[in-house]
């Protein structure tokens, strides 16, 4: 019987849990991996991103239009941000032929003439004021301008509306452009509202912007890591994917629960506490103001086109319970005294085409009527 060495008898008793190790090692790397693949495929194949305006839709909305491709294509490179202080986000500069974005942040309007001696007016709101789903000369502020423009009136609208932005936002913009040097406003316009709604209703809680937890996470998670953590883990595709299911659950939750009213007075009660500081800064920088809160597909009363009404469906199985709270919002907003705050939720009330791309977004034409309805308040007001 040949001898066989202690220590070699040892290295072999020990080698096969080793390969075995080995082998579940790349068995959890290979499943990792493949975990890893496939979240990114949910993530950014299956998933795009829900706030582009589908080219088809474009497309069907502006027929004949030399512009629509030309648009479809800007969107997604001009949807670019970066880190503001206080307003947290706002738009990187940009240039195209249908969006173009200053190196001031805001986007360019049409038929403004900032002379030195033009009347001034500054427009906030979010997308809408911003003008998503439409070029340069079809946002609200560039129909508005054109208003006033064929009146011989000269003006200077700056349109200050960036994506996503509630009235809070807004306001400290507002605050932040006052305090620099140069022209100050004659009229300060802000165009939202039903934004606000949406971020109770997101949030569970008013006053905070919007994607709220999202950004508390990135920023706590980031402020947390120190060396040798393993929170790089958490900016991984199948984290990323696990944290959007987890937010979808409590959202659903949410909304079996969901108490519409509530949302409504939370958001209404914090959009009128910042009318209230701006008429303070009304009174100390010397300029007329106004509030106008705009239509949704849910908070207006027009007669839906089949198209709208695959929209508002869609709608509310994306947001359940969020067309209550809008149109309890609105009532409350209807019911305020303030002569600074106006309701144009039914300015398509008369409308049977379609003007609706989403729940908030309209088209060139939906635009159009409501400048021309800002435009005819605004006459009124003249003293």
């Amino acid at each position: 019987m040949p001898w066989t060495s202690p220590t070699a008898s040892i290295r072999e008793r020990l080698q096969k849990p080793v390969r075995n190790i080995g082998l579940i090692a790349a068995i959890i790397l290979l499943w990792l991996a493949y975990v890893e693949i496939v979240a990114f495929a949910r993530l950014r194949l299956a998933a795009p991103e829900t706030d582009i305006i589908p080219r088809s839709r474009l497309q069907a909305v502006y027929k004949h239009q030399n512009w629509v491709n030309a648009l479809a294509d800007e969107w997604k490179p001009s949807n670019r941000f970066d880190y503001q202080a206080y307003v947290i986000w706002e738009r990187h500069p940009f240039e195209g032929k249908t969006i173009n974005v200053e190196g001031d942040g805001l986007r360019h309007t049409y038929h403004s003439r900032c002379d030195p001696d033009a009347y001034t007016i500054w427009m906030f709101g979010g997308s809408t004021t911003w003008g998503a789903g439409v070029p340069d000369w079809l946002t609200v502020p560039s129909f508005l301008a054109e208003q006033y423009e064929q009146s011989g009136d000269n003006v200077c609208i700056r349109n200050y509306g960036e994506k996503a932005w509630v009235n809070t936002q807004e306001l400290i913009k507002l605050i932040l452009e006052l305090k620099r040097g140069g022209r100050k406003p004659d009229l300060v316009i802000f165009y939202d509202g039903p934004a606000d709604v949406y971020e109770v209703y997101q949030s569970g809680r008013p006053g905070v912007h919007q994607n709220f937890d999202e950004i508390k996470h990135l920023y706590e998670g980031h402020a947390s890591e120190g060396r040798g953590g393993f929170h790089y883990l958490l900016n991984t595709n199948a984290a990323e994917l696990f944290l959007e299911h987890r937010h979808r659950n409590q959202m659903e939750k949410r909304a079996a629960t969901i108490d519409a009213d509530l949302i409504a007075r939370g958001a209404v009660r914090c959009y009128l506490d910042n009318l209230n500081f701006v008429e303070a800064l009304a009174r100390e920088y010397k300029f007329d103001y106004v509030f106008v809160w705009e239509p949704t597909i849910f908070n207006s009363n027009k007669s839906l086109s089949s198209d709208e009404q695959n929209t508002l469906a869609a709608a509310n199985l994306r947001s359940p319970g969020l067309e209550n709270a809008d149109r309890s919002a609105r009532q409350l907003v209807r019911a305020s005294p303030s002569t600074h705050l106006i309701d144009v939720a039914d300015v398509f009330d008369k409308i049977s085409d379609t003007v609706y791309f989403d729940q908030a977004h309209v088209s060139a034409e939906g635009n159009r009527l409501v400048a021309i309805r800002i435009y005819q308040i605004l006459q009124r007001r003249r003293p």
